[in-house]
């Protein structure tokens, strides 16, 4: 067998095996921004639900009160919609504008209006 013959050989099994370890590069980095989209749709689920049932707490006493809950998103709250970037929800009772940066929120509930704001 030439030697010249060996060496195409060789070029042609690192080509492959170089091809082979890139392909796998990409799969595990898509993969990995999957899983990073979900994780943070994930967090925008649970602070707009976190919002939702603060709110609805407060609705549902009759008399003054207040929470506080703890958000990781900015979001914005318009009439009975609570919208996160790429996440909203809905709630019942009266119409709120807010708009809340991420942090400590506080909801309350005084002489019947329930506002909500950062504190």
């Amino acid at each position: 067998m030439p030697k010249a013959q060996v060496s195409l050989e060789v070029l042609v099994a690192v080509t492959i095996l170089l091809f082979t370890f890139i392909l796998m590069l990409v799969f595990a980095n898509t993969q990995q921004q999957e899983a990073e989209a979900l994780r943070a749709q994930l967090l925008e689920k649970n602070d707009c639900v976190s919002l939702q049932s603060a709110i609805s707490l407060v609705n549902s006493v009759p008399e003054n009160s207040r929470t506080q809950t703890t958000i990781f998103y900015d979001a914005n709250i318009g009439k009975n919609t609570i919208s996160l970037a790429d996440y909203f929800c809905t709630f019942s009772g009266q119409e709120i504008t807010a708009q809340l940066l991420r942090g400590d929120v506080l909801v309350k509930k005084e002489g019947g209006i329930v506002s909500v704001r950062n504190i």
